[in-house]
């Protein structure tokens, strides 16, 4: 089965670089591919050092699980596809990264958790002594 989806998916890129090589010309197609290689490996190397520290702040739970593969694992993934060279590989890498545009930022993250602990501690009580002279003249 796996053999055949990847037969599937090599066909459809071969189909679709011989329809772009036709509309558009192969120095065109050359040139999409250096420069989706580019952007992939530029993702790919802004993301690494996060991606470690995401997986430090999970075990730490600092970050939440689908906020790491939202915004970490999303981003990498869409740099390996678009370093593989083709229109499909591209067209699902681009996709990637939007999708990890769209979920929220670790900084919200860590503001609706300093919140939650705030609230969460139920052992501190709020008191304030006064002390009455105790000389009061009547």
């Amino acid at each position: 089965m796996r053999f055949i989806a990847i037969f599937i998916y090599i066909v459809i890129e071969i189909y679709l670089i011989i329809l772009s090589v036709d509309e558009f010309g192969l120095l065109f197609i050359i040139l999409e591919m250096i420069i989706s290689f580019l952007l992939g490996a530029g993702i790919i190397a802004s993301q690494g050092d996060v991606m470690f520290s995401s997986l430090k702040n999970i075990s730490e739970r600092k970050v939440s699980i689908s906020n790491f593969v939202g915004m970490s694992f999303f981003r990498f993934i869409s740099g390996i596809l678009l370093i593989i060279p083709g229109i499909l590989s591209d067209i699902f890498g681009v996709l990637f990264f939007i999708i990890s545009l769209l979920f929220k930022s670790n900084k919200a993250y860590y503001k609706e958790e300093y919140y939650n602990k705030k609230e969460s501690n139920n052992d501190v009580i709020d008191v304030e002594i006064i002390e009455e002279d105790k000389f009061i003249k009547k």
